[in-house]
């Protein structure tokens, strides 16, 4: 299984405060890897530096084998799309515009779309159930709904690697199943994903492996399995809870039970 996201020795600091600190993962083709941790312990910012808009302080992100130092913002963004929480715009696009967005890394400058960009885009406002609303503004829409969106523009990109944060924080439940189905479907032929999300059960359930991160330092890497565990979940996330494993949902059951005290510095 190729490689196609590498994460090397990653450090950044924001000024004097360590943000990230020696991190190091790959993910490779057909895989969903998810990105869990407390508040503050630098998923967001992992995010950040796959997408270049920060630069590490020490080590390199590798995007299927070249370093992103070496891409442009444009190249890159044919290797990698993002869906971040949620999205504001101050004009008036209509869904189809956004969606249409997604095409830009692979026009020239001023080239109309060809009829390869109109195929990706109405397969991406398929694939998220979003073709009904197509004509209509993303001010009009509900969270929800722009997320879908959101999602579409980012498969119409047709990037190797997906990026996800916290996609389903607007979602209801039966969208968030569709939503994480759709990505691992969409993974499964011959692309990766990342992504950060608190929801440990779905997490457990949709990836493939797991990275917690606690106080910017990778502190479990593995199968849902073998990281969400009881044990991880007192030490790291200061939540007494029950993890059990049900064969039948295929996943695993987080019952969150009380916080823990913090720990004395």
């Amino acid at each position: 299984m190729s490689a196609l996201l590498e994460v090397r020795d990653l450090t950044f600091a924001y000024q004097d405060r360590a943000v990230l600190s020696r991190v190091t993962f790959s993910i490779g083709t057909g895989e969903v890897v998810g990105l869990v941790g407390p508040n503050g312990s630098g998923k967001s910012t992992l995010l950040r530096l796959a997408l270049g808009l920060l630069a590490a302080d020490q080590g390199e992100l590798r995007v299927v084998g070249t370093p992103i130092a070496a891409l442009s913002r444009k190249a890159l963004a044919r290797h990698a799309a993002f869906v971040p929480q949620d999205t504001v715009m101050e004009i008036a696009f209509t869904v189809r515009d956004v969606v249409a967005m997604g095409r830009h890394p692979h026009l020239g400058r001023f080239q109309p779309e060809t009829p390869a960009d109109e195929a990706a885009v109405r397969w991406a406002l398929e694939a998220t159930s979003t073709q009904a609303l197509a004509e209509r503004t993303l001010q009009e829409l509900s969270g929800g709904e722009r997320q879908r969106v959101i999602l579409a523009r980012a498969l119409a990109q047709q990037a190797t690697i997906l990026l996800l944060d916290e996609p389903t924080a607007n979602l209801d439940v039966a969208h968030q199943l569709e939503m994480l189905m759709l990505v691992r479907a969409v993974v499964r032929e011959g692309r990766c994903a990342l992504i950060a999300i608190h929801d440990l059960a779905l997490a457990a359930r949709f990836c493939d492996r797991i990275v917690m991160l606690s106080e910017g330092a990778v502190v479990a890497l593995g199968t849902p399995r073998e990281v969400i565990t009881e044990a991880h979940l007192a030490r790291y996330f200061r939540i007494q809870a029950k993890v059990r494993w049900e064969p039948e949902l295929g996943g695993l059951l987080v019952l969150p039970r009380a916080p823990l005290p913090e720990r004395d510095c």
